[in-house]
């Protein structure tokens, strides 16, 4: 896991962190979904694994 060197501060700062993470995970919803489409077998597990991978990798900042 990446070691969090700073905190983001201002409030425009925290926002767009939070904005940008949202999208990620926003996009992770379309990816399994479209997925589920293809394969009917794919399960949330994996939806689940992708969004903790981007959230934690978009919290930390370096």
């Amino acid at each position: 896991m990446k070691e969090q060197n700073n905190i983001p501060t201002g409030k425009v700062e925290r926002a767009g962190k939070f904005v940008t993470t949202g999208l990620k995970v926003g996009t992770n919803y379309i990816k399994h979904y479209t997925r589920k489409l293809l394969d009917p077998s794919t399960t949330k597990e994996e939806l689940h694994q992708d969004n903790a991978e981007d959230i934690i990798t978009k919290r930390s900042v370096t």
